[in-house]
Parts: structure tokens; C-alpha cells; sequence
């Protein structure tokens, strides 16, 4: 029915795909550019980010230049990612809450470690999709050497679906990974032993023990944390070090 066709649309809006991590938009965004060969390169070796929006609104992601340059805007954040698969040159925001620049003001190009974790695009590794109006191919997800969604978790909702996935350390991540392709059969209490999340901009975490629970036991869960501060008695002050 008209329900069922929605949701299977608005799902992937949302939800990470498990392969590589990232909802629609930010793969057509990835994807954009690396059909672009917006490679990187240096920090000089960049491209004004409108153009960017514009080809991706216009072959794959037909629902406005907003959605598209904040999808970009987010892949690009080092306080919202451990390890951000854009770099951004310019004003992209920041952990207090101030937006990114206006699209025609700020350049960008593939990350460092985008370029250093991922696998050729195409169709001999990935399958790949037709677009929005099939007149061009897409890959069906990224192929990444490592799993993307542990490293800088993802965070979205929309109509019914929320999804809230922490941010883990790439050498954690790593070891993870080596441990389940060593032994697939590996219990889960043993893979997860050690395993805790890890943020970008640090902070404490307080519920430690609740955390180590609900990723041995394979059930939901939340993080509880606070700032890390310093107390100046003397003067009167309190300096907040790190935000979670």
C-alpha cells in the first residue's frame, strides 16, 4: 500500500546501510564527488562546494540544495566525526552551533582518510543503481576497507525512524574487525571486551558500566555524559575544557 512505499523510501533517508555506513544523501554526496576525481591531494587542492551542490541535486539527489550542501557540511565536521570523509576549507561551523558558511563561500574536496580507506568504485566490487531519473548509474554503497559506521557513528531521524549510533576509535575499530575475520563464530561478550564509544571532542563518560552492558548484551541503551571542566576558586571561574 501507499504506507509501505513510503516508509521503504524514507528508510534509507535515515537509516545507515550497514556496508558502508552512511544514509542516501551522504553516499550521493560521496559518490558525486569521487565521479568528480575531487581526490585529495593538499589542503590547496580544492573545489568551490556550489559546484558540488549543484551536481549533486542535479544527477542524484533531486530534493534541494539544502539537504545536499548540510549532508556535505556534516561529512566534513572534525567535532561531529572521529574521522571526516570531507575536508572543508573555510568556515564549516562549530561545536558551539554556529552553521557553515553559505555553499558559494566554502571549498572542499575527498578526505585524506577517504582517499586511504576506500576500495575502487565499480562494478566489479560494487553493484551499482540507476539514478533518480535513469539516465546515469550510482553505486548501491561505498565500498570502504573498514566499517565507517563504528568509526564516526551516525544520528538522524525522520518520520518514525531515529537512529543514534556513537562514534568509536578507528585503532578500536580496527582491532574489532580483525578479531570477527579471524573468528566469525566469536562470542559476542569476547569481540565487544574493551570496546567503548569514542567521541571527537571527548568529554566523560559516567554510565561506563551500563555502556559495557548493553554492547556485551546486544541491547539498546544510552550514553550518559558531561563536559570536562576546570574550577578557578579564586577567580570565580569555570573553564570548559571539552563538550561531548
Amino acid at each position: 500500500d501507499d504506507k509501505t512505499i513510503y516508509a521503504k523510501t524514507t528508510f534509507p533517508r535515515v537509516v545507515p546501510y550497514y556496508k558502508d555506513g552512511l544514509i542516501e544523501v551522504y553516499r550521493k554526496a560521496l559518490w558525486e564527488m569521487y565521479n568528480s576525481k575531487l581526490f585529495w591531494i593538499d589542503e590547496n587542492h580544492v573545489v568551490k562546494s556550489a559546484t558540488t551542490v549543484g551536481n549533486i541535486i542535479g544527477k542524484w539527489h533531486p530534493h534541494g540544495d539544502a539537504s545536499s550542501y548540510q549532508a556535505m557540511v556534516t561529512l566534513a565536521q572534525d567535532y561531529t566525526n572521529n574521522e571526516p570523509l570531507i575536508y572543508g576549507a573555510g568556515n564549516w561551523g562549530n561545536i558551539l552551533g554556529d552553521a557553515a558558511a553559505a555553499y558559494r563561500y566554502t571549498n572542499c574536496c575527498l578526505s585524506e582518510f577517504f582517499c586511504d580507506c576506500i576500495e575502487q568504485i565499480k562494478p566489479e566490487i560494487v553493484d551499482f543503481i540507476p539514478n533518480f531519473d535513469n539516465t546515469l548509474m550510482e553505486p548501491d554503497y561505498i565500498p570502504f576497507k573498514l566499517p565507517i559506521l563504528l568509526v564516526n557513528g551516525s544520528y538522524g531521524i525522520a518520520d518514525s525512524y531515529i537512529t543514534s549510533i556513537p562514534c568509536h576509535n578507528l585503532a578500536d575499530v580496527c582491532d574489532i574487525s580483525i578479531k570477527y575475520v579471524k573468528n566469525k563464530h566469536i562470542p559476542n561478550e569476547i569481540l565487544v571486551d574493551g570496546f567503548y564509544p569514542d567521541f571527537p571532542y571527548y568529554g566523560i563518560v559516567t554510565n561506563r558500566s551500563e555502556v559495557e552492558r548493553f554492547y556485551k548484551m546486544n541491547v539498546p541503551g544510552n550514553i550518559k555524559m558531561k563536559a570536562t571542566i576546570e574550577t578557578d576558586r579564586i577567580n570565580n571561574k569555570i573553564f570548559i575544557k571539552d563538550l561531548p
